[in-house]
């Protein structure tokens, strides 16, 4: 990946976290220098910035090489997975504090279905499996949770992953029901019907719901239905929707003040070109080019997709964790938490909340 340099950069040759000042021969890229990225690394915090870049020479450079603060290259096409994102959060350390408990968070994955013959989505402990849909002689699959297209299966890597290869779920050890809602995201097949469907199916055995997946009108009964399960107390955590080159528009039921709404942040933490700008969204997740689970029968079982998608399920399962931290706690309550967790950042006129940039705690 290519990457234009507009300011002096100096060159460290090891890893920035092990020597911060490893710049022995005084080298550096100057402005209008082009650099050759291999990934994006976590290192020694400087102004408040501890995001790297590995070089094709194995050498590292700072991201902020621009006046706010990034490396200026397409960030599209940098690829993170969810080990990466665990190691910046802290994500194994605030397991480890409610692994007693996790398994008594019960959490609905509301999508495409889930593809479980991946090896990071076996030993899981699914309960329950719905479909909002009835079979067909044409998709005798229609009627299951099996994902024909890999939405689901890519949200459920994050959320859940067992972590039998390589994908470590935010939420590893969490009870689990799968709802099919959607036959491919972006419409395909969802409805008012099918949430409305799902939701009546999960809410009595849900602590927590994600929804990667929205409709584009309000509507009164999917809102009451809403309004009824936080009143319970489930906590239901939602995409906001995308935008393409502007064009989007924010989704239901993520824009009801009962759900917790998540927007996307690139991989420099900033607010994603695919994340729809809406003022009340909750919290905004990295969701560029997440690496998860995908389908067993494509070529490779590890995708990137990017979206409020991706950032979503990472929103539901540290939901998932305070739950089971505290088990009385309400999607007010984890919505608080979330907000203590987060940091005001602006992109032109649209303020947005951004996950900090750092260890998270209890």
């Amino acid at each position: 990946m290519k990457a234009l340099v507009t300011k002096n950069l100096n060159i460290r040759t090891g890893l920035p976290a092990l020597a911060p000042n490893n710049n022995p021969n005084d080298l550096f890229y100057k402005p209008g220098d082009t650099i050759d990225i291999v990934e994006p690394c976590f290192g020694e915090t400087h102004r408040e910035n501890s995001i790297w870049y590995k070089l094709v020479d194995a050498s590292f450079v700072w991201s902020g090489g621009v006046e706010d603060g990034r490396v200026l290259f397409p960030f599209r096409e940098i690829k993170t997975d969810v080990e990466f994102w665990s190691q910046r959060f802290g994500f194994a350390e605030l397991r480890a504090q409610v692994a007693d408990r996790l398994q008594q968070v019960r959490v609905s994955i509301l999508d495409t279905g889930i593809d479980e013959r991946h090896p990071d989505l076996q030993g899981l402990n699914i309960v329950k499996r719905f479909s909002a849909f009835d079979a067909t002689p044409e998709l005798p699959d229609l009627g299951t949770t099996n994902d024909a297209h890999g939405h689901g299966t890519h949200c459920a890597g994050i959320l859940f992953g067992s972590g039998n290869k390589r994908i470590t779920g935010v939420a590893k050890g969490v009870t689990i029901n799968v709802c099919r809602i959607m036959v491919q995201p972006r419409g395909g097949g969802l409805s008012k019907d099918s949430i409305l469907s799902a939701l009546r199916k999960v809410g009595d055995i849900s602590e927590i719901i994600s929804i990667s997946a929205g409709l584009s009108a309000d509507d009164e009964e999917l809102k009451n239905e809403i309004v009824a399960l936080a009143n319970k107390g489930v906590v239901i955590v939602a995409a906001i929707g995308n935008q393409v080159n502007g064009n989007g528009f924010a989704v239901f039921p993520a824009q009801y003040e009962e759900c917790i709404s998540v927007g996307a942040l690139n991989s420099s933490l900033e607010i994603s070109d695919h994340s729809f700008r809406f003022n009340n969204t909750d919290i905004c997740f990295p969701g560029d080019n997440i690496v998860s689970a995908g389908l067993m029968d494509r070529p490779d079982i590890y995708v990137s997709d990017s979206g409020t998608s991706m950032a979503t399920p990472f929103i539901a399962g540290l939901a998932a964790i305070l739950k089971a931290h505290n088990s009385a706690f309400t999607f007010k309550e984890i919505r608080t938490k979330l907000l203590e967790w987060s940091e005001t950042k602006t992109s032109g006129n649209f303020s947005y909340k951004s996950i900090k940039n750092q260890k998270l705690q209890l």
